[in-house]
């Protein structure tokens, strides 16, 4: 960035109006990179802390096996109680 700052300054005739809004850009982006970092971090320390919950399933009468039409995801911790 500091190299095209160099290059802009010796080629333009205003030179500060042209670096202005590129340090500006630079300083919104180096703050977005900050927030991203934290929220990683966050989502990181929240997924490791936490234990995957158990999903009880019931079908009422047809209380067994597995009753889905159609999944696009994966589909772990289930537990499936038979009838009774």
């Amino acid at each position: 960035m500091d190299s095209q700052l160099q290059t802009l300054s010796i080629q333009d005739s205003e030179p500060q109006e042209t670096a202005k809004p590129l340090e500006e850009e630079k300083d919104y982006l180096a703050a977005s990179q900050e927030l991203l970092r934290e929220l990683l971090n966050k989502l990181q320390e929240a997924s490791t802390s936490q234990a995957p919950p158990v999903v009880n399933v019931t079908f009422g009468s047809q209380n067994s096996g597995l009753q889905i039409a159609t999944n696009n995801a994966p589909m772990n911790g289930f537990v499936f109680g038979g009838k009774g």
